[in-house]
């Protein structure tokens, strides 16, 4: 970031320098891109100005994709809290009509059981008159269709309030489900790994078992949005996170980290077998043939480039994915499409 956007305190100067930027980089200014260039801009959250800096100063570029999935990742899966929080709020409100109906039920049971009280107190002052029997029989009717009518009509009340929550539920599941979930490839999202890997973390350090990463990256994941434009490269995604799901199993965590990136946390896995595993899925991924779905046209195939890293007793989770990631900085320095491990050699240890 320049000395002069840093220095900046007025919003409208710092709206008209995203304005410049995005201009400067041939990016429509629509409200996402606009909102994650603010952001970054006015530093208000490092996460998202790291991402965007590590993009920077490895490809020197950031495109409409790039940006498009920072916006999902930063600010669209902010909303799915307050989402369940309302939904939460519509089923407090239902329980508590739940309980109301079941209230006004227990009253019109009492109610219906003191009339009969009354009436049949009645019935043995009047035994002797038929007129008053037979009035009094029909006025018994009464109050028992009453009492059914009552009754059928919080009994559908009590289904229809039900069925509510029922479906407030699922919703809630659904958007939990979706807070979790990366939009486009169904996988587990940063958020959910970042959240995940520290508990893996707490319970190898317990253990005293190996816990390693994998941090994955699409070779050349660039030209082909540049050469066939983003859907194409969408379909690259998802194809890269069918294979994974094939190949990662178990306990394992995957999840899609950001942009062409995928992150893997294997607990109780040493290094050598998550070079295997690494492998396996670079080995999967490059037999897979990339067809245009639009015209059925061979776009040949996908190669990826892994890095590796062992958890050390001593690691944070950023240090293990740090770890990781210069392993994968190395794979594709050497020429991509390979596995390369961290080792304590590299980091001066």
């Amino acid at each position: 970031m320049s000395a002069s956007v840093a220095a900046m305190t007025n919003t409208k100067e710092i709206g008209a320098e995203v304005i410049r930027a995005l201009n400067s980089m041939n990016i429509p200014p629509k409200p996402e891109y606009y909102q994650v260039w603010f952001s970054h801009l006015e530093s208000s959250n490092d996460a998202l100005s790291t991402e965007i800096q590590s993009k920077i100063e490895d490809e020197g570029e950031v495109d409409e994709f790039f940006l498009k999935a920072i916006h999902e990742q930063y600010f669209e899966l902010a909303h799915p809290p307050k989402q369940i929080e309302r939904f939460a709020v519509e089923v407090l409100n239902e329980t508590n009509a739940l309980q109301q109906l079941s209230k006004v039920f227990d009253t019109n049971t009492k109610q219906f059981s003191s009339d009969l009280a009354d009436a049949s107190q009645s019935v043995g002052d009047i035994s002797n008159d038929s007129a008053a029997t037979t009035k009094l029989l029909n006025s018994l009717v009464d109050i028992a269709q009453d009492a059914i009518s009552r009754n059928n009509q919080l009994e559908n009340d009590l289904t229809n309030a039900s069925k509510k929550i029922d479906k407030l539920q699922s919703s809630i599941d659904s958007i939990a489900r979706d807070a979790k979930t990366d939009f486009l490839t169904k996988l587990n999202n940063r958020r959910y790994f970042d959240s995940t890997i520290s508990h893996l973390i707490t319970a190898a350090t317990s253990e005293k078992t190996p816990l390693c990463m994998i941090v994955a990256d699409i070779d050349h994941f660039k030209s082909f949005n540049d050469k066939w434009g983003h859907p194409v490269g969408d379909q690259v995604l998802k194809l890269v996170a069918d294979v994974l799901q094939e190949n990662v199993k178990g306990q394992d965590l995957l999840s899609r980290y950001g942009g062409e990136e995928f992150a893997i946390a294997l607990p109780k896995t040493s290094l050598k077998d998550a070079e295997t595993v690494a492998d396996n899925i670079r080995v999967a991924v490059s037999k897979r043939k990339l067809i245009n779905r639009a015209n059925n046209q061979s776009l040949g195939r996908v190669s990826m480039s892994f890095g590796v890293a062992q958890l050390r007793d001593d690691w944070p989770a950023d240090a293990l994915y740090k770890a990781a990631d210069a392993a994968l900085y190395e794979a594709k320095q050497n020429g991509r499409n390979r596995v390369a491990c961290w080792s304590d050699a590299e980091a001066g240890a």
